[in-house]
């Protein structure tokens, strides 16, 4: 099921050439957790096929603060609120730098997933 929604989103926005997506594994970051500045992609042999990101929200919002998935962005700029409400997901490239702010209270869950294919060109 996840697939074919990946395959819409890849074929509207992307259209990257890809294989296969790899098991979605489960995050908990609980307080003080976060994750700091990085892309998805990087030159490690598995790490190089990796063309999206995928990220599901499982817990509601009113579970945990902070917690909040941001993307590279100036220094001054304004966070976009991308919205991380309970069932959402996100597809973006794999190249994309993000990171997860730290959660100051509660627990954040969520299902990350990557879409892989031949490398880039």
């Amino acid at each position: 099921r996840l697939m074919k929604y990946v395959l819409q989103v890849n074929q509207k926005y992307y259209k990257f050439k890809i294989a296969r997506i790899s098991d979605l594994q489960l995050m908990k970051y609980q307080e003080n957790s976060f994750f700091s500045w990085h892309m998805d992609i990087n030159g490690h042999d598995y790490f190089v096929t990796r063309k999206l990101s995928i990220v599901i929200f499982l817990s509601d919002k009113s579970d945990y603060q902070g917690g909040q998935l941001i993307f590279g962005i100036s220094e001054n700029s304004e966070i976009p609120d991308i919205g991380m409400e309970q069932g959402g997901i996100i597809i973006f490239p794999a190249y994309q730098i993000h990171m997860v702010t730290p959660v100051t209270s509660g627990i954040r869950h969520t299902l990350v997933a990557w879409v892989h294919g031949s490398s880039f060109e």
